[in-house]
């Protein structure tokens, strides 16, 4: 999916071959680099000295590893272990952070993609790179920057892999996640980098993606120290970013050098520019009432669900739940302005013109703009937007009851434009309903709808959902049933509810017009009923795309089909059975609990 995204932004940018766009000539600077090399040099040695990255050329750092990370995510958008932006205001609330797990660049994914470097050839790797960044740096060891490059980027792996554990802070509680820091620590950096746009103060609140994210800092700064990991951050920087400064490559793609080239250099286009570089795309393939509709058959599922569970229970938390649901902020497309040329370049009018030849004097003048856009009302819809996000699958915020979707989400096999109702409901249907269900996981429910600490549902209010959650835990796989796996646990147990509601919505669409299946080609499906291509799709998206991008996997797939009953009957699954086992637990359906 996102290889596919990649090839069609590169065709968009490609065709303007008179570098009309703003994107399009960044993206030619990147890849003609080489042409204005010396120059281009010049100026990454004076960013990377901005940033306090200091070290090969001074051994002693004179800032914070942790405020250079803030900076670079801040001001640049180049830090390398997380990102950090606005949150979006959904309601009076005052300004917030978000800080998510951030990608892995292209460069860093085909690195650790491949067969690792014995010492010798990384030896050789460093000594490439010191001559082309020209210094000297035999007073660190191959072997010891091997060893932190690794410690580095395999902690950013674990993150990005893992099922994330949102936590959220006042800013004043975030001092404890940094060995040694005085108090105050990051309000002081947060202030300083935003110079003023914002006044930070202790009691704003602060949201983690994952809270790893920042246990992952403090102990990289516990194992190395600030001095050690400074080495580190400055030598990830080097190598994330030196071969498309100088038009080197070979530098980090030995193999394939042209093509990861422009894979590489659209990275840099997507930071500064988000779908510019898709929107034709986008245009053709996207009409924003079909995707309107669908998202809101899913929430009219969830609502109707909860809605019969409250009448058959008299369980008032089912109706918190409705009001939840009901004034969720779902963002998906980018805003209608997007889509109009008028309106377009004033979205845009701020942007640099992006004249200069110079890559990474473009890049300077476009981070001078970052920052001051990460508050502004089109930065959710618009400029921060991304066909692969840096996040993930999408991102649910509990305090704001906000959902955002990337757009990679509405592609082939997610989400087809012209398809079987049983395909789209199993793909994007279940993922969505995965995502907004949410609202009454188990920190949902803990989380009031003006987004304050609030436990209005769960298991130690509702005497049906205890039942149901002490059935879930009864059926998990015995090597998730652990404490410390709680964030597994919690997502194979949500995972029947999503299964449900998105069901429930594709029948409740193919009542709706029963002709639907003869309207696409379903090649090698057609012996198939439309239940069993429902199941058939949801589990292939499961299986398929566990890799880290997304986060199902074959036990997500398991653990739901067997706990719901129209899978047993739509596959004629034998009583006691693997997969039609006597004890099922449904969250709305009539149970075997």
């Amino acid at each position: 999916m996102a290889l596919r995204s990649a090839e069609i932004a590169i065709a968009e940018l490609e065709k303007d071959i008179l570098r009309m766009g703003r994107p399009a000539r960044l993206f030619y600077s990147c890849t003609g680099a080489g042409r204005m090399r010396s120059h281009n040099l010049e100026q990454f040695l004076l960013l990377k000295r901005n940033v306090g990255l200091l070290w090969p050329e001074e051994h002693k750092p004179s800032v914070h590893p942790v405020e250079v990370m803030i900076n670079l995510a801040i001001n640049w958008n180049m830090n390398f272990l997380f990102d950090v932006r606005g949150l979006p205001n959904t309601t009076d609330a005052p300004p917030a952070l978000l800080m998510t797990t951030g990608r892995l660049g292209v460069s860093w994914r085909y690195r650790y993609q491949t067969d690792p470097m014995s010492p010798e050839q990384y030896r050789d790797y460093v000594n490439r790179t010191n001559e082309a960044l020209g210094v000297d740096t035999e007073q660190w060891d191959h072997r010891e920057l091997q060893r932190l490059e690794r410690s580095i980027v395999e902690a950013k792996i674990q993150i990005i892999q893992s099922d994330h554990h949102q936590e959220w802070f006042p800013l004043g509680s975030l001092d404890a996640f940094v060995p040694s820091a005085k108090e105050g620590f990051w309000i002081e950096i947060l202030n300083k980098h935003f110079k003023g746009d914002i006044n930070w103060t202790s009691d704003q609140f602060f949201v983690l993606q994952d809270v790893r994210i920042l246990e992952t800092v403090s102990r990289l700064l516990t194992a190395h120290g600030p001095e050690e990991l400074h080495v580190g951050l400055s030598w990830i920087f080097i190598q994330s970013h030196l071969w498309a400064v100088l038009g080197m490559p070979k530098l980090m793609f030995p193999e394939n050098t042209e093509k990861m080239k422009k894979y590489g250099c659209l990275e840099y286009v997507d930071s500064y520019f988000g779908l510019l570089s898709v929107r034709e795309h986008i245009a053709r393939r996207y009409r924003e009432p079909d995707v309107k509709d669908f998202l809101e058959s899913i929430n009219r599922t969830i609502i109707a669900m909860l809605d019969s569970l409250a009448l058959a229970s008299n369980d008032v938390g089912a109706e918190v739940a409705i009001r939840k649901i009901a004034a969720m902020k779902i963002n998906v497309l980018p805003a209608a302005e997007f889509f109009s040329d008028q309106e377009l370049e004033k979205l845009y009018r701020s942007f640099p013109r992006l004249t200069n030849t110079i890559f990474v004097a473009n890049l300077i003048s476009l981070s001078r703009l970052h920052r001051r856009l990460l508050f502004d009302k089109n930065y959710p819809n618009v400029y921060g937007r991304r066909m692969v996000s840096n996040y993930g699958q999408s991102i649910y915020v509990y305090p704001r009851n906000y959902l955002e979707i990337p757009l990679l989400t509405l592609e082939p096999p997610m989400y087809y434009t012209r398809a079987a109702f049983a395909i789209n409901y199993a793909g994007l249907g279940a993922t969505t309903a995965r995502d907004m269900i949410r609202a009454f996981d188990s920190r949902g429910v803990a989380v009031g709808e003006a987004g304050s600490s609030d436990q209005w549902w769960g298991a130690s209010l509702s005497a049906s959902y205890k039942r149901w959650l002490e059935c879930s835990g009864s059926v998990l796989p015995g090597d998730v049933n652990r404490s410390e796996a709680a964030d597994t646990s919690e997502r194979l147990i949500m995972s029947v509810p999503a299964l449900e509601v998105a069901f429930g919505a594709y029948r409740s669409a193919a009542s709706r017009d029963t002709v639907e299946l003869g309207s696409v080609m379903l090649g090698d499906l057609v012996d198939y009923t439309p239940d069993q291509i429902f199941f058939i799709t949801y589990c292939h998206m499961l299986c398929a795309l566990g890799n880290g991008t997304f986060d199902g996997d074959e036990d997500e797939c398991t653990y739901a089909a067997k706990n719901f009953e129209p899978f047993a009957e739509a596959f004629a699954c034998p009583v006691d059975s693997p997969m039609n086992p006597p004890r099922k637990c449904p969250f709305f359906l009539p149970s075997q609990q």
